[in-house]
């Protein structure tokens, strides 16, 4: 592990992408004959890297989709290098056929959900679900960025990524309804113990707060939430 992690710190930075909480760079560095690249995430403290660290080893483990963790250095992770649409510019650009991503990602919170219960209903929950934390590769959905990551109901996590898709440019149409419903009725294929009402539950708490957070939103979420009155939301 040292001689790989002497190579890595070696490495030189090509890209810096945007986080706002910590430094995460895109190094290439030589192994031999071959030119490599890595993810170089440099966390604010050392609990923070440890426990993100650990938690990429479990999913690992589990067989969830999310980068390989290649080593740990104090507060700096190296990350294995996926190639790949962020699934943000997958919804805003139409990069990919609306079945593909939306199947794909259903199945990785199915994933996560199925592989990390632990009784009671409670399971391990993405927690941070931006569309800019998956990546869409090869017909997979790769997780990124798990500080926030804890438990409770799954319901959560898929009313919060609805959120999110409902909000994606351009936010609150009918194309963006219909994806948002497509994932969860693909979820539900795979887990029916997760119902409607709770998911559209924990999406009015998560709108509620993307409105304190996006005042140029802010209109239209309440709009939308007040035209969906006695009606479904997905």
């Amino acid at each position: 592990m040292e001689n790989n992690l002497k190579l890595m710190r070696s490495g030189r930075v090509i890209k810096t992408y945007y986080s706002k909480r910590n430094t995460v760079q895109l190094l290439q560095y030589r192994h031999g004959p071959e030119e490599k690249f890595i993810i170089l995430k440099k966390h604010r403290t050392l609990q923070g890297a440890e426990a993100e660290y650990n938690t990429l080893v479990h999913l690992n483990r589990v067989g969830l989709a999310v980068p390989a963790p290649l080593g740990r250095e104090g507060k700096n992770l190296y990350l294995q290098y996926l190639k790949g649409e962020l699934l943000v510019d997958v919804l805003e650009n139409n990069l990919v056929p609306r079945p593909a991503w939306t199947r794909a990602l259903a199945l990785w919170y199915y994933t996560l959900h199925s592989k990390t219960a632990s009784g009671g209903g409670t399971v391990m929950l993405k927690a941070d679900n931006n569309l800019r934390n998956f990546l869409f590769r090869d017909g997979v959905v790769y997780g990124l960025d798990f500080e926030e990551i804890g438990g409770g109901d799954p319901a959560r996590d898929l009313g919060q990524v609805c959120a999110y898709i409902l909000a994606n440019r351009p936010a609150f149409t009918a194309a963006r309804l219909a994806e948002a419903s497509a994932v969860t009725r693909q979820y539900q294929l795979l887990n029916l113990e997760v119902p409607l009402e709770r998911i559209e539950k924990e999406l009015i708490l998560e709108l509620r707060q993307m409105a304190q957070r996006r005042k140029e939103l802010s209109e239209t979420i309440k709009s939308f939430i007040d035209s969906r009155q006695n009606k479904h939301l997905l």
